[in-house]
């Protein structure tokens, strides 16, 4: 299982525990406990609050924000950008760079909450905005697989539809192979926007094989 680091400053303070995996709790014996606060309705002025009425405060945002289209990434977003930047800073202690990160969640059942996910991670600006560079993002349902980019000089979008159809001639006996790389299309996009390429035979196998030949053929270039 992967855990993200996490650095000084990123845990709740006292009487709050942070866990190695960013899991935050609040003991019975501590509920009662006083905290300084700054209140936003008042100019953000000191107030002293009780550790329990903070929990029951974020604990009515978080259902509270169960109702808006942004839950995902009021949920899990600070969790993902964790890993990202985490796998990111340590990208040399990945064989050749190349890092592989598998995201699952219950926001992404429909494929709308798929494609909300992969448009936030791939719009990311300002510091973070190094994060897409050369991310392959790739969403695998029961009807298609499909893999999206930021269109520009980060990812060779020729060199990924080659690294698909080139499986047509390699596998060419075997059937699913073939029709995987067959159906395989892709959309255009100016750079800046987000460009996806989808097959319509769904096997998260043969979409991995894309990403190795792919990450081959770049790393031959080099």
């Amino acid at each position: 299982k992967y855990l993200p680091d996490f650095k000084e400053g990123d845990e709740m303070p006292f009487p709050f525990r942070t866990a190695k995996n960013g899991t935050i709790s609040l003991v019975k014996k501590h509920e009662d406990e006083e905290m300084l606060l700054q209140d936003p309705n008042n100019n953000n002025e000191g107030m002293r609050q009780t550790a329990s009425w903070l929990r029951e405060k974020v604990r009515k945002a978080l259902e509270e924000s169960k109702k808006h289209i942004g839950k995902f990434w009021r949920e899990d977003g600070m969790n993902t950008m964790a890993v990202l930047r985490d796998i990111h800073e340590k990208q040399e202690d990945y064989p050749h760079g190349y890092r592989n990160f598998l995201y699952m969640t219950n926001f992404s059942k429909t494929e709308k909450g798929q494609v909300e996910i992969v448009s936030r991670v791939l719009s990311l600006l300002g510091d973070d905005e190094v994060l897409t560079h050369g991310l392959l993002t790739m969403e695998f349902t029961y009807k298609h697989l499909r893999i999206s980019w930021k269109a520009g000089p980060y990812v060779d979008a020729d060199c990924l539809l080659e690294s698909a159809k080139s499986l047509m001639a390699k596998y060419a006996d075997n059937p699913v192979g073939y029709a995987f790389a067959d159906s395989f299309k892709m959309a255009a996009a100016e750079d800046g926007e987000i460009q996806t390429a989808t097959s319509m035979v769904p096997n998260i196998n043969w979409g991995y094989s894309v990403l190795l030949r792919y990450m081959t053929t770049m790393k031959e270039r080099d």
